[in-house]
């Protein structure tokens, strides 16, 4: 990926998947993390286009970042990947601009993370904060949650009725 040979191979093994793609968006470069990340092995990369590592519904996510990477010279998203066997995984991305001498686009590092455990754990909390949201309306009885300097963290509509206030207003405050 970079001219100097131990620089190459520190980024052949890199934790992130890194790429090089050209102004097609066709991969040039990628290390053995991206490839192994995709399910594939780096030659079979070479020369195609990137979009079937992206899941159809977050296409669009992805081309702005890009937009945003050739405007601004760098771009990031987060994103369902697909891998060579039709398996997802989520992953983080950031695009880098590669320009030419003359300052032309010449195209593109691509930079990746799995994030698909964060993602899982983010839905986990997500659906327990749901639950605990349903049974806390599903009660008749005030109930509230003060943290140890006296700040509501939580408080169901019955509680809110009795402060005489919105729940918007009573979280945060004392």
């Amino acid at each position: 990926l970079f001219q100097d040979r131990r620089v190459s191979i520190a980024l052949a093994n890199a934790m992130p998947g890194i790429s090089r793609l050209d102004t097609a968006g066709r991969y040039v470069e990628v290390n053995d993390q991206y490839a192994r990340t995709h399910g594939y092995e780096p030659q079979e990369l070479i020369g195609n286009d990137w979009s079937p590592t992206v899941h159809s519904e977050d296409l669009p996510t992805v081309m702005q970042a890009y937009e945003e990477m050739c405007r601004d010279g760098q771009g990031d998203c987060e994103a369902r990947a697909v891998r060579k066997n039709g398996s997802l995984f989520h992953k983080r991305v950031l695009m880098v601009r590669i320009d030419d001498a003359d300052g032309k686009m010449a195209g593109h590092h691509c930079f990746i993370l799995d994030i698909t455990e964060r993602s899982r754990g983010e839905e986990e909390l997500r659906a327990s904060h749901n639950l605990l949201t349903s049974i806390l309306e599903g009660t008749s009885d005030a109930v509230f949650v003060k943290d140890i300097a006296g700040r509501y963290l939580m408080v169901n509509s019955a509680g809110a009725r009795i402060i005489g206030k919105p729940v918007e207003e009573i979280i945060g405050h004392g």
